[in-house]
C-alpha cells in the first residue's frame, strides 16, 4: 500500500486526494487480508505524503519554487535528495508482513469477579 500511494500521489500531485481514493479501497482489503489497521493507515499516510512531496505538479512544489524564484526541476531534484530517505525509514519502522498480522481475538478477560469466587470467601 505504501508503494501504490506513493505512485498515485506523485502522479496526481495531492496527498489528500490520494487519501480519498486509496483509503476506501486498500484499507479494507488490507485489514481483511490480516494486516493490522494501524500499520495500514500508517503506510497509506506516509506513502501519500512522500509522493506529494516529490510530485512536480504538487501545489507545495509549485508554491515553493515560485516563492524561492527557483526552477521547478531544481526544486524537485533538491527535494529528492532529502525525501528518498523516507522510504528507508518507513521500511525500518513498519514490521515485516508476518509480524503485522493481527492475532485472533481471545475471549474477554473478566475484570470483576463474582463474590463467591473470591479466595478470601472460600475459608
Amino acid at each position: 500500500s505504501f508503494l501504490i500511494t506513493c505512485l498515485l500521489a506523485f502522479a496526481t500531485g495531492t496527498s489528500v486526494g490520494t487519501y480519498f481514493v486509496v483509503i476506501p479501497i486498500l484499507f479494507p482489503v488490507g485489514v481483511m487480508a490480516g494486516a493490522a489497521p494501524e500499520f495500514m493507515i500508517g503506510a497509506i499516510v506516509s506513502g501519500a505524503a512522500f509522493g506529494d512531496n516529490l510530485g512536480p505538479i504538487s501545489d507545495t512544489t509549485i508554491a515553493s519554487s515560485a516563492t524561492q524564484h527557483a526552477d521547478l526541476g531544481t526544486v524537485v531534484k533538491t527535494r529528492m535528495r532529502y525525501s528518498l530517505r523516507e522510504p528507508w525509514f518507513c521500511s525500518c519502522c513498519f514490521p515485516k508482513p508476518q509480524t503485522a498480522v493481527r492475532e485472533p481475538r481471545r475471549r474477554p478477560v473478566r475484570l470483576i469477579r463474582p463474590a463467591w469466587s473470591c479466595w478470601r470467601c472460600r475459608r
